[in-house]
């Protein structure tokens, strides 16, 4: 699922594509939040790549991946995280495991 300026998805795979809110929950294999889009509410995801904004409460199960454009704010968790420099993420932040998972990029 991708969210950003004049960027659409799919509810339900049997309907026409139809504008979607970039609000509200949201459980998928992953979401793509572009330079100009943002999300506010609650995702379940395997990856998630964050180059606009985000705010509330996100599970990445597998890799959550946060562009130099990327701002990131809430209840966090994820598998393997990477912050490219210039990216922020701040609020209660978490790996769901013990293991180090956090990469940063220059």
């Amino acid at each position: 699922m991708k969210y950003g300026e004049n960027l659409f998805t799919r509810r339900d795979p049997r309907r026409a594509r139809e504008p979607a809110p970039p609000a509200g929950a949201m459980v998928s294999r992953n979401i793509q939040i572009a330079e100009s889009g943002s999300f506010n509410g609650k995702v379940d995801v395997d990856v998630a790549e964050v180059r606009g904004h985000f705010q509330g409460e996100m599970t990445a199960r597998k890799k959550l991946v946060v562009h130099a454009s990327g701002r990131v704010s809430g209840k966090i968790r994820y598998g393997r995280m990477l912050v490219q420099e210039g990216g922020e993420v701040g609020g209660d932040i978490g790996a769901l495991t013990d293991a180090p998972a956090v990469a940063v990029v220059r």
